[in-house]
Parts: structure tokens; C-alpha cells; sequence
């Protein structure tokens, strides 16, 4: 079994995602597969690293001593450390990540429903670029709760 699951339970609230992953890629503990941040308190959150592969090579017995249940910390700024044990949860499905998109005036706007759309400096009117709506441009209607538009000459 190469994969395993790591837990840190508390580490500060302002830690990212990919400063985990800068530290362990420094320390070549092995390969993240991604890792699950869960806010457990105002100033904390707990990790949960699934490593997709494990360096058995540079550390022999660690993954024999995680699994009988013991920690180890690792020293990501002296003198200050992550205490780390196996987790004893599940791995959870991974989310589908959401598309990316624009918050305005309460209104959602899925940047993939404007094609080739320009934003007009934040004043809720889009131009197209294309010469088939060259003179025609798109806004969000304040009234709707979701995100439709408006199209008509401005």
C-alpha cells in the first residue's frame, strides 16, 4: 500500500494549502495528492494530507511507526513544528472545483456564459469582442438573483 493519509490537527488559521506543500516537498516526505484544510476554530484548522506516494527510501521506518499510531513532528520553522499523525478518516471524494467566476452588485456571473467578453471597468457593462455583437453590449440586471443579462444597445 503506497498511498496513506496524513493528519495535522492544528495549525494556524492563515496557513495555505500550498505552503504544506512547499514543506513537504522540501523535507521529499513523498508525493501530495492534495490536501483537505477544515477550519476547527477561530485561530486554527486541521490538515489532511493524502499523499499519493510515500519516500520509504529516506525515511525506512517512519511509515511503520504511523501506523501503530504514533506522531512526529515536523520542524517547518524552528522552533516551531507540526505534530503529524495517520488519519483515521476515510479519504473523501474529491469536490469538482467551481468555475471560476464574478461577484457584482449581489449578482453571479459565470465567466464562461459571456464568451470573449470584456468588463467595462466595473460599471456592470460587458463589450464583445467579436464583430457579430461589436455594437452591442451585455449588463446584469440589478433585479435578478441570478445571473442573466440584458442585451440591448447602451
Amino acid at each position: 500500500m503506497r498511498r496513506i493519509s496524513l493528519c495535522i490537527p492544528h495549525i494556524f488559521k492563515y496557513t495555505k494549502q500550498h505552503e504544506i506543500v512547499c514543506i513537504l516537498n522540501s523535507i521529499k516526505l513523498g508525493n501530495v495528492e492534495r490536501i483537505d484544510l477544515i477550519q476547527s476554530s477561530t485561530t486554527q484548522q486541521q490538515a489532511f494530507i493524502h499523499m499519493s506516494s510515500f519516500n520509504d527510501l529516506k525515511y525506512p521506518e517512519l511509515r511503520d511507526q504511523i501506523n501503530k499510531g504514533n506522531t512526529f513532528k515536523i520542524y517547518y520553522d524552528y522552533p516551531f513544528y507540526w505534530k503529524v499523525s495517520k488519519s483515521i478518516h476515510p479519504i473523501p471524494p474529491h469536490k469538482a472545483q467551481r468555475a471560476p467566476f464574478i461577484k457584482y452588485n449581489k449578482s453571479i456571473i459565470n465567466i464562461r456564459e459571456i464568451p470573449q467578453a470584456i468588463p467595462d471597468q466595473g460599471c456592470g457593462i460587458f463589450k464583445r469582442k467579436d464583430a457579430e455583437g461589436a455594437g452591442r453590449t451585455w449588463r446584469l440586471d440589478p433585479r435578478l438573483k441570478f445571473p442573466e443579462f440584458i442585451i440591448g444597445d447602451h
